[in-house]
C-alpha cells in the first residue's frame, strides 16, 4: 500500500524521501528498519533515496518467485508457523 502524504522529491530516475520508513519484526523479535519507497522503486545504494526497478530486473524477480514458490510447497507449514510467532511479536510491540 502507498501512502498518499509521502513526501516525494522526483529527480530524473531518483526519488528521494524524508523519513519514510516500516518496521519488520523477525520471528526472534529482532526489529529492522526498512526503507519504503512507491511501487516500481527500489531502496537505492545511499540508503535514502528510491531507484526506478528496471525491467529486467521485474522480470528476474518474477521468474525467481515462482521458481521459489515451486520449491516451497513443501515448507509452507513451517512458513506460516514462523509467521504467526512473528504477528504475534509484531501485535506486542504495538506495530
Amino acid at each position: 500500500m502507498q501512502d498518499i502524504n509521502m513526501p516525494l522529491l522526483l529527480e530524473g530516475n531518483i526519488v528521494q524521501i524524508d523519513e519514510a520508513y516500516r518496521i519488520r519484526v523477525n520471528a526472534r523479535g529482532e526489529k529492522r528498519k526498512i526503507k519504503k519507497c512507491p511501487m516500481g522503486y527500489k531502496p537505492g545504494p545511499d540508503g535514502n533515496s528510491c531507484v526506478k526497478v528496471g525491467a529486467k530486473e521485474k522480470i528476474s524477480r518474477r521468474k525467481g518467485a515462482v521458481r521459489g514458490n515451486k520449491k516451497k510447497i513443501g515448507q509452507w507449514r513451517k512458513i506460516e508457523r514462523k509467521k504467526k510467532k512473528a504477528m504475534v511479536r509484531r501485535k506486542a510491540y504495538g506495530l
